[in-house]
């Protein structure tokens, strides 16, 4: 009788679980149903103006089962904007190495690469044209509402070559921990925590990466049309087409 009823229990909470996921995924799917068909500009139109600061948000065309299911948020990565000279730049983390080609040759000192192209696993500074072209999925840009001043782009330019590893399952589940029952400690940070990071360094933010590692992604996915610091705000996301 014992082992009947704990059977019974498991099967309980086994369908309890199963149709809470299913209620998420379905709400999840019903929040964003019509973000697809979103207005949306040439990215020839609006290259020449991307400035640092300036934030890219992605939405991978696969299905994201962390943002279904955990933090509702549509958008499964994020990166700012570098410019350097001319040239621009998009500063993330990410937990793979095949993100653009790897016989794309790279050029410019300011990636720290040479001989051809390797995204590395971490913190990572990749050419946002090529990004942008090579994402598997639609790209959003989240327009800062004007430029950085000088010392801002110094800062985001020193942090952004700061090398932090992205968080494998076991440093996410540590990092959970840290947050809930002590002091963070592990040295790891996720797309949406590097950004936040980036801005609380630059002072446009107050302490935005100190957040949960699933609440900063629907911070950092939220961010526009809020004031900031030093009268920053990011505008409404808007889709970029690739067009070049």
């Amino acid at each position: 009788m014992g082992i009947q009823l704990i059977i019974i229990i498991i099967l309980v909470i086994l369908l309890i679980g199963t149709i809470g996921l299913l209620h998420r995924g379905f709400s999840y799917y019903n929040k964003y149903e019509n973000f697809r068909i979103l207005k949306y500009i040439k990215i020839s139109d609006i290259y020449d103006n991307l400035k640092s600061g300036d934030i890219i948000l992605y939405k991978c065309n696969t299905i994201s089962l962390p943002s279904v299911f955990l933090t509702h948020v549509y958008f499964s990565h994020i990166g700012i904007v570098l410019k350097s000279g001319n040239d621009l730049f998009i500063s993330e983390t990410n937990p793979s190495f095949e993100y653009i080609p790897s016989n794309y040759n790279n050029v410019n000192s300011f990636l720290n690469a040479k001989g051809g192209w390797k995204t590395k696993y971490g913190s990572d500074i990749l050419p946002l044209l090529v990004r942008i072209k090579y994402y598997p999925g639609d790209s959003f840009l989240v327009r800062l509402n004007k430029p950085l001043d000088a010392e801002k782009q110094k800062i985001l330019i020193k942090y952004a070559h700061e090398q932090c590893p992205y968080p494998t399952i076991i440093q996410g589940l540590s990092i959970f921990i840290e947050e809930n029952f002590g002091k963070p400690k592990t040295r790891a940070r996720h797309c949406f925590q590097h950004v936040g990071y980036l801005l609380d360094k630059m002072g446009i933010t107050n302490n935005i990466s100190d957040h949960g590692i699933y609440s900063i992604c629907k911070k950092m996915a939220n961010i526009y049309n809020k004031k900031l610091n030093d009268g920053y705000q990011y505008e409404t996301p808007i889709k970029i087409l690739y067009d070049v």
